[in-house]
Order: C-alpha cells, then sequence, then structure tokens
C-alpha cells in the first residue's frame, strides 16, 4: 500500500481495483454571493455525487464529506453515509458561519471521498464586500429533523429546492 501524504491528499488502499472514480462536488451558498460583510451570516452546502465512470461500483458513491477553514483546519465534524459501500449516489454537508469575521474570509474547502478513499475538494472563496451591506441580516433556512430508524435526516429548504442530509447519532 502505497501512502501520499499532504494537504487534502487521499489514498488508494483497493486491492482489487484500480478504477476509484473521485466523487464529483459542488457548494451552493446562502446568499448566493461571495462577497460578504462582516457580521453577515453565510451557510454552505457540499453536495457531492458518484462519478458517472464507475456507476456500476457502489463503493464509487461518496462516503464522507469534510468542511476546511480558511487556515485549512478541519471545522466541524465529517458528515458520512452509512452502509459499507454507501446506499445513496449522492450526499451533502453544510456549515454555518453564523457571524462572518475578518479571521473567516477566505477559502472554505468541502472535501469528498468514497469508500476506496479516493477524494475530491472544492473550494468557496468568502471575500469582503466593500461599501455598504445589504446581506448583513440574511436569514438562516429553517430546518426540520426527522428520526429515520438510527440516523437523523435534516432537511433544509433552500429557494423552493430541498436538501436533505443525513446525520449519525
Amino acid at each position: 500500500m502505497r501512502r501520499i501524504y499532504g494537504t487534502h491528499t487521499c489514498f488508494t488502499v483497493s486491492r482489487f481495483s484500480l478504477q476509484t472514480g473521485e466523487p464529483q462536488i459542488n457548494i451552493s451558498s446562502i446568499p448566493p454571493s461571495n462577497k460578504l460583510s462582516i457580521g453577515a451570516a453565510l451557510y454552505l452546502t457540499c453536495i457531492a455525487w458518484q462519478t458517472n465512470e464507475l456507476p456500476q461500483d457502489p463503493k464509487t458513491r461518496p462516503k464522507k464529506i469534510e468542511w476546511f477553514d480558511p487556515q485549512d483546519k478541519l471545522i466541524k465534524p465529517e458528515c458520512q453515509q452509512p452502509g459499507n459501500p454507501p446506499a445513496k449516489s449522492v450526499m451533502n454537508c453544510s456549515l454555518e458561519v453564523e457571524t462572518l469575521t475578518g479571521g473567516k474570509l477566505g477559502n472554505y474547502t468541502c472535501k469528498a471521498s468514497n469508500s476506496y478513499y479516493r477524494c475530491s475538494n472544492k473550494i468557496f472563496q468568502v471575500d469582503r464586500q466593500q461599501g455598504k451591506s445589504k446581506n448583513r441580516n440574511v436569514k438562516m433556512p429553517a430546518r426540520r429533523v426527522e428520526k429515520v430508524s438510527e440516523y437523523f435526516i435534516a432537511t433544509v429548504c433552500i429557494s423552493n429546492q430541498m436538501v436533505t442530509s443525513e446525520i449519525r447519532k
């Protein structure tokens, strides 16, 4: 087994397959702009889905999502799909920055990995808005939590779209 160490680097541990298909990633934000004033609220959602390269291999489905702050530190517990291999081909993980400060400006990185420990990264850059703010009092989306088996499903309404994330107990 070969390990390559470094920031946000993943390694392959599968002896059975060289095809490991990294998850695809997208990041959405509320407010939709990346230019925010100090004191504004920010809500990011990282959505990861199975690559189209290997749709028949359930181990290429996203297994875990992690968020890193502008100082490259893990900033929240990872979101993880149950099961090995994961049951769903799409998952998401949300991050809330309640009050933006100068130290919270910069790049927020979402990292998604699959059961083969192959990963993809996507960056959302947060910059300071110049002039008067229109987004200082942005309302965070309301959340509804429902218990399903031994897991919780948190549902968030975002502009008439439903985003669902699984949270382990």
